[in-house]
């Protein structure tokens, strides 16, 4: 039976609508039942999204004097971001009572950090993809240090002036609660889960280990989800991304099931047919296991019609065989 046949009734729209839920495009709402393979975002959605700075350290060879230093220059120029990390270093430099620089123009780098300009340098905020774009020398002594924190779950963010690494903080995070059970969930419905993050290679198979994914994929900038997608269709898999219009709109629309979480459904946007209001993954399990029941009950619909137009064909057949 295919998916256009499928009609969705007022008591879905209802659960729907109790689950947050907005159904934009029914055709991706009835393929959701079909889907393989889910792709997250770590942070935010399986990891909790405040983070909280443990350590910093200045690079050998650093021009700053003190981890003070290196944390109110670090802040100075996250002062204006949104970002979970930005608000972590921020945060942490006004607990300590820090007197944070006055960085201008500061800006994102997408998907890598974020820039300033302090008395005429340019200083800039950001994970190791930061370093290998702007091919920023490294000392052994400090990569192996960030290793083995990445190693414990510890993300590490560089700070760098010009082309020069002034030192590293580290910022811890946590698995939600809830991931856990809701990945066990999904692999007992015969459902991967995949995890994409711009983490490194260690903070993602940190987090993956416990949480049990295998599929993994690190240190991905948002422009290359769309690669990940592509990457996971390719030996036939169905594939549902969650995540956000404003991030992950390429990766929403080259999936089969696009899932746009912290969304209300109202949006311009047509990446995403399905809209969730929160970000949870039982909210997710739950939009596709409806969707699961809908289509269980078409099928037991259409098998009831087509078993009582036999019985009707049956006996008409007997009546015209007595006439």
């Amino acid at each position: 039976m295919g998916n256009e046949q499928i009609k969705i009734g007022s008591s879905t729209l209802a659960r729907a609508t109790q689950i947050g839920l907005t159904i934009t495009d029914p055709a991706q709402f009835i393929l959701a039942a079909d889907v393989d393979v889910v792709l997250f975002n770590k942070a935010g959605t399986l990891t909790a999204p405040i983070r909280r700075v443990v350590k910093s350290r200045l690079a050998y060879s650093s021009p700053l004097m003190t981890q003070s230093d290196l944390l109110a220059l670090a802040a100075g120029v996250e002062a204006s971001s949104e970002h979970p990390i930005a608000i972590s270093i921020v945060e942490e430099a006004k607990r300590q009572n820090l007197e944070l620089p006055n960085v201008l123009d500061a800006r994102a780098i997408p998907g890598l950090g974020i820039a300033g300009v302090l008395d005429g340098e340019t200083i800039m905020v950001g994970g190791p993809g930061l370093l290998t774009s702007r091919n920023i020398p490294i000392y052994v002594d400090d990569l192996v240090r960030s290793d083995a924190a990445n190693q414990i779950g510890n993300s590490v963010v560089y700070v760098v002036q010009n082309s020069q690494l002034l030192g590293m903080i580290e910022l811890s995070e946590s698995v939600l609660p809830e991931a856990v059970e809701m990945v066990n969930q999904f692999h007992a419905n015969k459902i991967r889960v995949a995890m994409v993050t711009g983490d490194a290679t260690g903070v993602a198979q940190h987090f993956a280990d416990q949480l049990r994914i295998a599929e993994v994929y690190a240190e991905i900038v948002p422009s290359r989800k769309v690669d990940v997608v592509r990457k996971l269709k390719s030996d036939g898999s169905k594939v549902a991304v969650v995540g956000r219009l404003d991030l992950d709109g390429m990766a929403l629309s080259e999936s089969h099931v696009g899932i746009a979480i912290d969304s209300d459904g109202f949006s311009s946007s047509t990446a995403a047919g399905l809209h969730l209001k929160t970000s949870g993954t039982k909210v997710v399990l739950q939009t596709i296991l409806l969707s699961k029941r809908v289509k269980s009950q078409s099928r037991q619909k259409l098998f009831l019609i087509s078993g009582a137009a036999l019985v009707l064909m049956g006996a008409l057949a007997i009546i015209l065989s007595s006439l």
